[in-house]
């Protein structure tokens, strides 16, 4: 009789524990999903969107002159290429990008833009880029809202967002890239 008793009051208290590890499991899958929610918001927030309006490009040349780069020059949208010499990611996508500025150069103004100036020169003479490369202000990189590299964007003449992509052209990217600019790139190169 004890011995029932006692499985009885044990088969109870685990059904409760069982229960009550139900519903906690429930709450942290919906606070889960509130905190998805929210990074995703908050990235958004962190990211240019497409219509966002951006001011002309306030840079420094690769002799630490600043410039005024403003966009719509020769009629046609600006083609940022957003990158950092110590990016392996970013050496690993020139094939890319090096096909994409050669493809477009008639339609695009067509700008590099490191976010450091240390090596700089060295990575532009050693990479062969045939477009010219600026070196990004504080309060530029912070308007853009630029971070990650590397990064694609695409500017209307009217200084509109157009497009903007962050990251190499790996599988998910260059399907993208391609469609959006109506070419094929070669792809992803060797990481170094």
């Amino acid at each position: 009789m004890k011995k029932q008793l006692f499985l009885t009051v044990t088969a109870i208290a685990m059904s409760a524990l069982l229960t009550g590890s139900v519903w906690i499991n429930v709450l942290l899958a919906r606070r889960l999903g509130q905190y998805k929610a929210a990074n995703a918001n908050l990235r958004a927030e962190r990211v240019l969107q497409v219509g966002e309006a951006v001011s002309g490009m306030h840079v420094m040349d690769l002799q630490s002159k600043p410039l005024l780069i403003p966009h719509g020059i020769q009629g046609k949208p600006t083609l940022l290429y957003v990158f950092t010499p110590s990016c392996v990611w970013c050496v690993a996508n020139l094939d890319n990008i090096k096909h994409l500025t050669s493809q477009k150069r008639e339609e695009y103004n067509i700008i590099g833009l490191s976010l450091a100036a240390e090596g700089i020169s060295r990575y532009v003479e050693e990479h062969h880029l045939d477009f010219p490369v600026y070196i990004a202000e504080k309060e530029l990189a912070t308007e853009y809202k630029l971070g990650g590299t590397p990064q694609t964007i695409v500017v209307s003449k009217a200084g509109k967002v157009e497009a903007n992509w962050i990251g190499a052209y790996g599988n998910s990217l260059k399907p993208e890239i391609d469609k959006f600019f109506h070419v094929t790139l070669p792809g992803l190169g060797q990481l170094q």
